[in-house]
């Protein structure tokens, strides 16, 4: 028995320096700074900062219809409202999980989890968690449930969804 406990705690103490090596980050904050300052500085064209409240006021308008081109969405005031059906909730103690459907393209109706949080007053943050390399879990991967749960118990409406394909026949392991 007594070696047992002792190879136990010989391998807790050699996978320290393994964890300590993850929780160094891979780049500098300077590195990382400039990094993405150049990335944006190559793939997206300058938006001139107004100097003043008084000048945000007048370009606003302007401003925000300059962003959306650049994003990709230049004509967002004239789409239509996004359809959505309710397929249930689950409540926790803090927030409520409430399953829908919505309609991301015309007839495409796409399965999402949206986190509500229950201590609310009014309009709360919203953010859109995208599952990332769970293909198979979507959604219901313990990470993104995990990191929606925190969001909602900060006080921020989170929503996360599935992929086309994500749990389905076409994933091995899928019942």
């Amino acid at each position: 028995m007594k070696v047992v406990l002792a190879g136990m705690a010989a391998l807790s103490l050699s996978a320290q320096p393994y964890l300590d090596a993850l929780k160094k980050p891979v780049l500098s904050d300077d590195d990382r700074r400039s990094m993405m300052f150049s990335y944006v500085d190559r793939h997206l064209p300058r938006i001139e900062v107004p100097a003043s409240r008084e000048q945000w006021e007048q370009q606003r308008v302007r401003l925000r219809q300059e962003i959306l081109q650049i994003v990709g969405l230049p004509d967002l005031e004239k789409r239509e409202p996004v359809r959505w059906v309710a397929k249930g909730k689950l409540s926790r103690d803090a927030y409520d999980i409430e399953k829908i459907l919505f309609e991301s393209y015309p007839g495409m109706m796409v399965p999402a989890l949206v986190y509500v949080p229950k201590a609310r007053t009014g309009r709360v943050p919203a953010m859109i968690t995208i599952p990332g390399h769970v293909y198979c879990e979507g959604k219901t991967a313990e990470s993104v449930q995990a990191r929606c749960a925190n969001l909602a118990l900060r006080g921020i409406l989170a929503m996360t969804y599935d992929y086309i394909g994500a749990n389905s026949s076409q994933c091995p392991g899928y019942k």
